[in-house]
């Protein structure tokens, strides 16, 4: 039968069942090119060769398996940011360390309540400050600003604005429309009256006459004898002098808000700019001073090329003059002022620092090589306050003047 046949052919042979017997026997030899070990070769390079591959079969595997596992992490929202609780449960001393992160954190969760990005914030500060500046114009009587800015938009809103003004101002107000609109009245019937007497049309001016006498009961107002709108009132002398003493005493006021807002400013500044700022105490108290006034020049220059910083400040001061200088406002100036310096002053105060750090190194290396210079010659070298304290005299070549500078010869700190 043919899969007898198949069964039988296929069964490894007794010399092959030696062959495999043998090559177990001995591992790693060599094949011989006699008898049947030579035909069995390429079945071992076979099984050498399917090793890689099952091992490249588990790397897709393990590799699947991580790409899974990547697949399952949840995906990081936008804005995501871990709660006060968590801090303080993986870092039960952050906020003790580092207590102004505490004020941000709730500080900056207040915020995204209403503006979930900076640009968001922004455009609101703009809009703001736009919307005050129409506002003071609108209430002082001048609608310019409001019309450049409705036609610097759109060039048809501003007809449309223009066109629903008076016909809304009537309906609000008729005796205010009838106010608005008499010297554009007044202006026709004269207009009228001045053309009939050009060309000596006596219909013309009849008709000027009758509209300047049904408009205003009067017909002096075509002739340019009489004006029914009421000319602008110059204030008496007593009304300049109560608004003279006005301006004094809100300027008064500013005088003394802006130097209370000065001093907590630069109180608050100096305080931050002095801690650590010299922990071995290698500057003399003059020296530190001059630090100090050098750092704070730097950050006012930095902060006033800022101009967003600087509409900041603009904005918050209009709002303390509206709000008359409160106490209220002089804190919410100082905070915003504080807050933009804050991050200017590390680096410039470590920049200050290095600068009269390596001027003082130079000062001492100078200081030594003149004594040396000096010592080599014999000289005996007197220094301030020892020698009129002590009244003798110190040898130069007893001295490591590297280790001195010239403020500490000065003030007589060597010995």
């Amino acid at each position: 039968m043919p899969e007898e046949s198949q069964a039988s052919d296929s069964s490894p042979s007794p010399d092959d069942l030696a062959l495999l017997e043998e090559k177990e026997e001995i591992e790693g030899a060599e094949p011989s090119e006699e008898g049947g070990e030579v035909k069995e070769a390429p079945e071992e390079e076979e099984e050498v060769k399917e090793t890689p591959e099952g091992e490249e079969e588990g790397g897709e595997e393990k590799e699947e398996g991580e790409e899974k596992k990547e697949e399952e992490k949840p995906p990081r929202l936008l804005f995501d940011r871990p709660t006060f609780r968590e801090i303080r449960e993986k870092y039960p001393d952050f906020f003790k360390d580092f207590p102004e992160l505490r004020d941000a954190f709730f500080r900056e969760q207040e915020f995204t309540k209403f503006f979930p990005t900076v640009e968001d914030a922004k455009d609101a500060a703009q809009d703001v400050e736009a919307f005050r500046v129409l506002r003071d114009s609108v209430l002082e009587g001048d609608p310019k600003p409001l019309m450049d800015s409705i036609e610097e938009v759109d060039e048809k809103s501003l007809e449309k604005f223009s066109l629903a003004f008076l016909p809304t101002l009537y309906r609000r107000d008729s005796a205010l429309y009838m106010k608005a609109i008499t010297p554009i009245l007044e202006n026709v019937v004269r207009s009228m009256h001045s053309q009939g007497v050009k060309s000596k049309d006596e219909d013309l001016m009849n008709a000027a006459l009758h509209s300047s006498l049904f408009l205003f009961d009067t017909e002096d107002v075509a002739t340019g004898k009489r004006t029914t709108v009421e000319p602008k009132k110059e204030p008496s002398e007593e009304a300049k002098q109560l608004a003279e003493e006005r301006k004094s005493r809100e300027m008064e006021r500013y005088k003394a808000f802006y130097s209370a807002v000065d001093t907590d400013i630069s109180r608050s500044l100096r305080a931050m700019i002095l801690k650590g700022f010299d922990p071995d105490e290698v500057f003399t108290p003059f020296l530190k001073r001059k630090c100090v006034e050098e750092v704070l020049d730097r950050i006012g220059a930095a902060l006033e090329a800022d101009s967003g910083h600087m509409a900041v400040m603009k904005s918050r001061w209009a709002a303390a003059g509206r709000n008359r200088y409160s106490e209220d406002e002089k804190a919410k100036i100082t905070s915003a002022y504080l807050a933009r310096a804050k991050s200017l002053l590390p680096s410039i105060r470590e920049k200050v620092r290095r600068e009269a750090l390596d001027s003082t190194s130079k000062e001492a290396r100078k200081t030594g090589e003149r004594s040396e210079t000096q010592a080599e010659k014999g000289e005996k070298v007197s220094v301030g306050e020892a020698k009129r304290k002590s009244g003798t005299s110190l040898d130069a070549k007893k001295l490591d003047w590297r280790k001195y500078s010239d403020l500490d010869i000065l003030e007589g700190r060597v010995s």
